[in-house]
């Protein structure tokens, strides 16, 4: 009983005049001072809640609060061409958006080049309308594209707009000459706000090869020029065109391309028309 009182009189005493607890540590600066090691079998709260699965604790300055690496772990994807409607989450007041303009189709002599790319970071309010409009890839054709659509995003007054590639286009038939369209470009109005950008890339020209098979006899080989890849992505490849041989007027082989386009991808070149462009695309990022 004497010691219980002893230990009730120093938990007093501490609570009294230095309102600091230490465990293996006589001289506790904090409510909570350890000096070692700390075993938790269940929860860690900071501010009464738990957190999330994946959740770091994290410093706001001044104290802690549960969190992710990630500012944007929520998006939301258009992808069909026209226009389209989003409305801010509640608790939202930041988001991050990326567009794609559509890329250009291809023709017989050359591939279509690639949308433009854009990217910007927008304080919003909850509740607020955003409006998009998806670009949508131009129709092929054997000698004369027209242009992708342009993509745009539209919010309070501020709107992001990532160019279509300009199309195809056989202006020198006499030489049997293609050249791929202008690769897309980007904007955003009004001018001061950030933006991040990337233009397109252009569509390649046919490889034709030429290789003596025979005695007075050459075969023919045709690599239909590649469309111009999408850009603002980690990994996009050129989408191939068609190819074929021949020995002569004789045909030998040949390998067709149906394009399964990145966003804003142009169309490759192909035997009897070149392949459509790909389709824009528009992506929120959230919290």
């Amino acid at each position: 009983m004497k010691k219980l009182f002893l230990l009730i009189s120093a938990f007093s005493f501490l609570e009294t005049y230095s309102q600091n607890v230490g465990i293996g540590n006589p001289a506790p600066s904090e409510k909570l001072d350890v000096n070692g090691n700390i075993n938790v079998s269940g929860t860690i709260k900071a501010n009464g809640a738990a957190g999330h699965n994946g959740d770091v604790l994290m410093s706001t300055g001044a104290g802690i609060t549960w969190g992710s690496f990630s500012n944007y772990k929520h998006s939301a994807i258009f992808t069909s061409p026209g226009p389209g409607t989003w409305i801010v989450p509640a608790g939202i007041t930041e988001i991050m958006v990326e567009g794609w303009g559509a890329g250009a189709a291809g023709t017989t002599l050359t591939g279509g080049s690639s949308g433009g790319y854009a990217r910007t970071t927008l304080t919003v309010t909850p509740a607020a309308t955003a409006n998009t409009n998806v670009g949508a890839g131009s129709s092929s054709s054997a000698f004369v594209t027209s242009a992708g659509g342009n993509t745009t995003f539209s919010i309070g007054g501020i709107t992001m707009t990532a160019f279509g590639a300009g199309g195809s286009d056989w202006s020198n038939n006499s030489l049997n000459i293609g050249y791929p369209g202008v690769p897309g470009t980007f904007v955003i109005a009004p001018s001061n706000i950030n933006l991040f950008g990337l233009p397109g890339r252009l569509g390649g020209a046919n490889n034709v090869l030429y290789q003596q098979y025979a005695a007075g006899s050459f075969s023919v080989i045709t690599y239909y020029g590649t469309g111009g890849p999408s850009v603002g992505l980690s990994t996009t490849d050129a989408n191939p065109g068609d190819m074929t041989e021949y020995h002569g007027a004789t045909f030998i082989t040949g390998h067709y391309v149906k394009n399964t386009f990145t966003p804003g991808g142009g169309g490759g070149g192909g035997t009897g028309s070149g392949y459509r462009g790909g389709d824009g695309m528009v992506v929120i990022w959230y919290n």
